[in-house]
């Protein structure tokens, strides 16, 4: 009697792990890497040199109208004027943690709460050149709408 519950309890036992180590593994399988849509340092300060450009760090919120889209960059230290192209749709979704490079060829815009990166090139040969050898550093992982260009209003006092 004393051997068959023994048995009893070791099958439990190997039951009862084999099922915590399927979960286990189940879970961990299934858990995703939030850092995979999120471009380097390294390489976003290499996109910064690529478009001979100037790279800015935090808040930025913007307001878009019907070919208008305007930047406001640390409470309006500077302001960021992006004339779209009729028909052309950007879709600029910022959260207070940003990475925003402007240069002579367009503007590029990295979300880095959710790792969204935004291309907004000039609509010159030249401008679309630069920024096809920046896509080819980001792996397919962006969005990119052409613009007419910008123009940038900085307000700090001096």
């Amino acid at each position: 009697m004393e051997m068959k519950n023994s048995s009893n309890r070791r099958k439990i036992a190997i039951v009862g792990f084999t099922c915590i180590l399927a979960a286990t593994s189940f879970l961990f399988s299934c858990k995703k890497d939030n850092t995979d849509g999120m471009i380097s340092k390294n390489k976003f300060d290499e996109v910064t040199k690529i478009l001979d450009g100037i790279k800015l760090s935090g808040s930025i919120t913007s307001s878009i109208s019907e070919n208008e889209a305007v930047l406001n960059y640390n409470n309006g230290s500077k302001y960021i004027l992006i004339d779209e192209i009729p028909g052309s749709k950007i879709n600029i979704n910022l959260s207070e943690s940003s990475e925003l490079i402007t240069s002579k060829y367009g503007v590029i815009i990295n979300d880095k709460s959710n790792g969204k990166i935004l291309l907004l090139p000039n609509n010159d040969e030249e401008s679309i050149q630069k920024f096809e050898t920046v896509k080819l550093l980001l792996n397919n992982n962006y969005e990119s709408s052409a613009i007419f260009g910008t123009v940038i209003i900085n307000s700090e006092k001096s």
